[in-house]
């Protein structure tokens, strides 16, 4: 237990070279009428409410690393934060040694230990830890948690016992607002013709569309220009 009157420790990185991204919060996350229950219990999970297993899980392109790292940046308890597709080169065993020791591990793209008997038997024993130590897990999975086909039959019923909440993707009129919701948080305005013609010549992933949002606000800071329908236009046929 952290001493009173200490800040709350910043995320641990596990030593894999991963940053958290600064504007991975759930203020910046936008929240649909589908997601809006999971949201809030992401908030209260990663303060100590709840149970101590949770899984969240949708299609790419839904927003999950941004959750998962939202729950790191939000959270009160010393954490881990564990993004697997980073870590599997490496030795498991190794990786999960001593996480339990922190009372909140996130862990992004658990799918992708399916049929690594070696990673599967650390997450197994990593659970078990966390669980016995009283501390928490949050997974995160692209695909549903029913389908992934881990060969542990342990492992499996461990991740189907825990919470389990599934995170919808965004219409083509939420990417729009999460767009103007973005750019707003930037300084700049962008209205709905602007976000709509961006959403019609640019890639629906979020993570894309936000890529392009980076484009515009330098470009924008270096010409002195609003964001008009022509200006995004010369940006994006650069």
């Amino acid at each position: 237990m952290r001493p009173k009157g200490n800040k709350p420790q910043p995320p641990q990185q596990l030593s894999l070279g991963i940053q958290l991204q600064d504007d991975a919060t759930f203020a910046n996350y936008w929240v649909s009428p589908e997601n809006h229950l999971v949201n809030q219990v992401l908030q209260q999970f990663c303060i100590g409410q709840g149970d101590l297993s949770l899984v969240i899980w949708g299609r790419s392109g839904c927003g999950l690393t941004h959750l998962v790292q939202a729950c790191s940046h939000h959270s009160q308890l010393p954490i881990a934060y564990l993004p697997l597709r980073d870590a599997l080169d490496l030795k498991p065993a190794d990786v999960c040694a001593n996480l339990e020791s922190s009372p909140l591990v996130c862990v992004d793209d658990i799918e992708l230990i399916a049929g690594n008997a070696q990673w599967e038997l650390a997450f197994f024993h990593l659970y078990n830890r966390l669980r016995d130590n009283g501390h928490r897990l949050l997974m995160a999975s692209h695909a549903n948690p029913a389908t992934i086909g881990f060969d542990l039959p342990d492992l499996a019923s461990r991740v189907l016992g825990s919470v389990i909440y599934r995170v919808a993707g965004l219409s083509d009129e939420e990417k729009a607002k999460a767009l103007q919701m973005r750019a707003k948080a930037r300084g700049m305005q962008m209205n709905k013709d602007v976000a709509n013609y961006i959403l019609k010549r640019a890639p629906r992933r979020m993570k894309d569309l936000f890529g392009i949002l980076d484009q515009l606000d330098s470009a924008s800071l270096q010409m002195q220009k609003k964001l008009s329908i022509r200006f995004v236009k010369d940006v994006l046929e650069r």
